[in-house]
């Protein structure tokens, strides 16, 4: 076995890429224990470089990158490894688990999708609001707390339009019709260091609870054909003078104007 063959089965079999190394937590936010990373969840990491990879939690063996809040930044080594998204599968409605959803079955880009929403904080210490006379004191929660719900929404938008936050954009993929889906979001994939004034704070986790009603797929542009002609009309002479010549006529065509 090559040793680059060698390095490709140690990362698929270790699962993450710096696993073995020394690990510490460099930023810690805090969530409830219903929001920290567990078996079955998948979770986006964020390099170095604008690199991203996704893992999967096994029950077997544990993962280390169990037991996170979104958000948090773990130092893996040398290299700073930030939680940008958990994405937990909450199950499928009634009326929809008998339909099935294999791979082309998900929404993907282009398609329009409709779903209802449930967002909230997670983690909320102290929110203060900018005001003319003085800072704002919105809330006070302690850390743990499931956090304070801000929105519940049905809203369609399309996949791959850029109009939704990162999170939503990639929370939604895959997802099927009736799916439900707990998406738990760093701040670089919800609303940043902006937030969204007197709502949601500046980099602030969200925890999202998504229902996917609906999809329309984007329907590939059929081809094109030449609109039908209206019929030639009787009166019209340039049509007629055509016609004639076609047919051999053309200066029994001209007789004919000569006659009239």
């Amino acid at each position: 076995m090559t040793p680059l063959l060698l390095v490709v089965v140690a990362a698929v079999v270790g699962g993450v890429q710096g696993e073995g190394e020394e690990r510490r937590l460099v930023v810690s936010l805090g969530c409830a224990d219903s929001q920290r990373s567990r078996p079955g969840d998948l979770m986006r990491l964020g390099r170095g470089g604008g690199r991203e990879e996704r893992v999967l939690l096994g029950p077997d063996p544990r993962s280390e990158w169990e037991g996170l809040c979104a958000g948090e930044v773990m130092l893996v080594g040398r290299e700073q490894v930030e939680v940008e998204m958990i994405t937990r599968r909450l199950g499928r409605s009634a009326e929809h688990l008998e339909e099935e959803c294999g791979v082309e079955g998900g929404a993907a880009r282009g398609d329009i999708v409709t779903y209802t929403s449930r967002a909230r904080i997670p983690t909320v210490i102290y929110m203060k609001f900018p005001h003319p006379k003085g800072n704002i004191p919105i809330r006070m929660r302690q850390r743990g707390q499931p956090g304070i719900t801000i929105d519940t929404s049905t809203d369609t938008s399309a996949l791959g339009a850029g109009l939704l936050p990162p999170g939503w954009e990639a929370g939604l993929a895959g997802a099927c019709v009736g799916e439900r889906r707990l998406l738990l979001l760093a701040p670089s994939m919800a609303f940043g260091d902006q937030g969204v004034f007197h709502k949601i704070p500046s980099n602030a986790p969200l925890e999202l609870t998504v229902e996917v009603l609906s999809i329309q797929r984007s329907l590939a542009e059929q081809p094109r054909t030449a609109p039908a002609l209206p019929a030639p009309s009787n009166s019209d002479r340039i049509i007629n003078f055509l016609r004639q010549g076609s047919n051999g006529l053309l200066f029994h065509y001209g007789e004919k104007e000569e006659e009239e």
